[in-house]
């Protein structure tokens, strides 16, 4: 009568245990990694539905690592008039976008009491003409910190293209970008993690005319730039579109 008690206590425990991982597990992606709703939601809030699929297991065990799921998620709109309203009203505004006819830039960050994680996806709302090296990046203005490296993702009707060869210039760092042709929206992504205080500046710099990356890559990054990031010379000095870019105050 022990052994059987004993049998179906653990049949029990065991019962609860599936139960609970079974509520928890809300989708694995392709390699293998297991959301639970509240991490998937927070790479689609972050980034865009179906960025899940980019994730490793090392990406998602860092943002646990460091707190950041959970964390509100926040966005305002900046246009061309200059004037602000919140795009989700359940949260107090803290990122920016800065968004064209045929573009969209946005930022949103997510702050535990020591770090900010932080991500900037343009979305591209109809095809350039003009498809070569654009550039994406950051200023990190007053005494921030970049902690790690940057992560830097193209997602197309081709499936997704991961950029790690960031440039680090000046008081920021940037990221040459081949555009390619896509029968949907086409959406740039990139993150990082800072800390310290001071405000954050990002940009993306689409080229006008066909270069190559040597001279996306003719630029330094400091304050007052082309989207408050890039300083352009020698052969790319006209090359670029000039969007408006986007900031957030960052005191962690």
């Amino acid at each position: 009568m022990k052994k059987l008690v004993v049998f179906i206590g653990i049949l029990l425990f065991s019962v609860c245990f599936l139960n609970v991982y079974a509520d928890e597990v809300y989708y694995t992606n392709g390699n293998g990694v297991v959301f639970t709703e509240g991490e998937y939601n927070f790479y689609t809030d972050m980034f865009w539905e179906g960025f899940q699929e980019n994730v490793t297991q090392d990406m998602l065990d860092t943002l646990n690592d460091y707190g950041f799921i959970g964390q509100p998620i926040t966005t305002v709109e900046y246009d061309e008039d200059n004037t602000m309203g919140t795009l989700n009203p359940v949260y107090n505004p803290q990122g920016l976008v800065h968004e064209t006819a045929s573009k969209k830039l946005a930022m949103s960050k997510s702050c535990t009491s020591s770090n900010c994680y932080i991500s900037v996806v343009l979305t591209w709302k109809k095809q350039p003409n003009v498809k070569s090296y654009d550039v994406i990046g950051a200023l990190l203005y007053g005494n921030l910190d970049l902690v790690g490296e940057p992560d830097t993702w193209l997602g197309y009707s081709g499936g997704t293209l991961f950029y790690g060869d960031e440039y680090y210039v000046g008081g920021g760092f940037g990221t040459s970008v081949k555009v390619q042709t896509s029968t949907t929206y086409m959406q740039i992504g990139q993150s990082y993690i800072v800390s310290g205080t001071g405000t954050l500046y990002a940009s993306y710099q689409h080229a006008t005319s066909n270069i190559t990356k040597a001279t996306s890559q003719f630029y330094t990054v400091g304050y007052g730039g082309w989207g408050g990031v890039f300083h352009f010379y020698g052969n790319a000095v006209g090359k670029f579109d000039h969007m408006g870019g986007v900031n957030t105050y960052i005191s962690v």
